[in-house]
């Protein structure tokens, strides 16, 4: 009896590991079913987008702007030179900027 469990435990396990071996899947398996999913249609900048990135340019030095076709929307916006907001007049204290901020 001990046996025969035994051997039917070890031959579970035998096929529950082959099933599930490292080479049936690939070296790097990706089991996200939406990737057949996944959409043709790709998005550009509205006018809206391109004549704010227009006028954001003309104030920033340097700006860069990603845009995220899948989409639409900007994915990364940075400026490799300066800062992308104006310097703000110093208050009184550090508390009183931070709070202010």
């Amino acid at each position: 009896m001990k046996q025969r469990v035994m051997v039917t435990l070890i031959s579970g396990a035998l096929l529950a590991g082959s099933a599930f071996a490292a080479g049936s899947h690939g070296d790097n398996p990706n089991f996200d079913a939406r990737l057949g999913k996944k959409s043709l249609q790709t998005f550009s900048m509205t006018s809206a987008q391109q004549d704010a990135a227009k006028a954001l340019r003309a104030q920033v030095k340097d700006l860069n702007i990603e845009h995220a076709a899948d989409t639409g929307v900007v994915r990364k916006l940075s400026s490799h030179t300066g800062y992308l907001t104006e310097a703000r007049m110093q208050k009184a204290t550090v508390q009183e900027n931070a709070l202010d901020f």
